[in-house]
């Protein structure tokens, strides 16, 4: 039976942003608008690894894994009551094709996998070139867009979506400026019927980092939100024990993602020295509070995974994520890469300078400060 909630109320979320701006693409700016404005076909359960169903009925992959089968759910409308079809989410993937900007998990092009995207009555295909396991699990990250609308669009990436129309709980804009974006129920959601979304609407308020975030919680101005709270029992929790809770589960984890095809990255000695070099738990504790798992895992999978992971693989190679500077200097003298010209940097085995730039998300406070470490 269905669990019945009284419908109602204004939900005050945080938004890390410079400001809000009147620009409704979700491909050009992120807000709220992903999943709430615009929802996915699917949402995808890491933990358990099952793909809850939203603007999809189904998702079935053929064994040979060069076949993806989208049903999509019967009697979708978009916010302006027209019908949302297989044809709006089969234009959707294809204007990525186009829209190589909008193209986020690389469906397409030299290293895409995808040959085409066909539909028939309330089936979408995706024809594969070549297989590809993960390949079904990047597809909730493209927006589903009324075809009606911005199939008539000249120039999608600087199209703002000025009147939008969605396909999400909160649909409607009722107020924006720079501060704040409110943004109310879909009157054609398709789980209307259910008395769903339960809420009015949703304002997002606008803040340049965490910090901020901490501040307006521990003010009482925000009702919920999904952030890094600094030293969060005493600032947070103690406030008011009765009303003020978090849940931290497991989740993935923080890893340096390096480009293999940039030197010194190919080098596998560099990469072992690199991980080497890196005291996890003192990062963990001073970054972030202690609030996350020290991972020593080779595989890069954080306690979220455990089931996947091989301990005894990371038993046998312990050394390479047991933090070592020594042990790294040697393997960078050994691999070449040595202080050649007495600046006190190693360069590159041609005495070339190592050069590289690590990019983290602007106002994620442990984020940056791991970087820092």
């Amino acid at each position: 039976a269905e669990t019945k909630f009284k419908q109602g109320g204004t939900l005050t979320v945080p938004a890390i942003t410079v400001g809000h701006v009147e620009n409704y693409n979700p491909y050009t700016v992120k807000d709220v608008l992903a999943g709430t404005m615009f929802e996915p076909l699917f949402i995808h359960n890491g933990k358990t690894g099952v793909m809850e169903p939203r603007l999809a009925e189904s998702i079935d992959v053929s064994d040979d894994l060069m076949t993806i089968t989208i049903k999509v759910r019967p009697n979708l409308k978009w916010s302006d009551g027209k019908p949302l079809t297989a044809e709006d989410v089969a234009y959707s993937f294809n204007l990525t094709k186009e829209t190589k900007a909008f193209d986020v998990r690389g469906m397409w092009g030299e290293t895409g996998k995808a040959k085409s995207v066909t539909v028939k009555n309330d089936t979408v295909t995706i024809n594969m070139a070549e297989a590809d396991s993960m390949f079904v699990y990047g597809l909730n990250n493209y927006n589903i867009v009324p075809k009606h609308i911005w199939s008539k669009v000249k120039d999608l990436t600087t199209f703002t979506n000025p009147n939008p129309v969605g396909n999400g709980p909160m649909t409607e804009v009722a107020f924006m400026n720079a501060q704040q974006l409110k943004l109310c129920r879909n009157p054609h959601y398709w789980q209307a019927d259910k008395g769903r979304p339960f809420l009015d609407c949703i304002v997002a308020r606008a803040y340049n980092d965490n910090s901020q975030i901490q501040a307006a919680l521990m003010k009482g101005e925000i009702d919920w939100a999904s952030n890094f709270v600094a030293d969060i029992d005493k600032t947070y929790v103690a406030m008011s024990p009765d009303t003020n809770k978090y849940w931290y589960p497991a989740n993935d984890a923080i890893n340096l993602y390096v480009n293999h095809k940039k030197a010194p990255f190919g080098d596998l000695d560099v990469r072992k020295a690199l991980s080497m070099a890196l005291d996890r738990e003192l990062i963990t504790e001073i970054a972030a509070y202690g609030y996350p798992t020290p991972n020593f895992s080779l595989s890069g999978l954080g306690e979220y995974f455990q089931s996947y992971i091989n301990k005894d693989l990371d038993k046998k190679h312990a050394g390479v994520t047991t933090y070592n500077p020594e042990g790294a200097k040697k393997l960078l003298d050994k691999a070449g890469y040595k202080d050649k010209n007495g600046d006190g940097f190693r360069q590159l085995p041609n005495g070339e300078p190592i050069d590289f730039e690590i990019e983290v998300v602007s106002g994620w406070t442990d984020w940056v400060q791991t970087v820092q470490m």
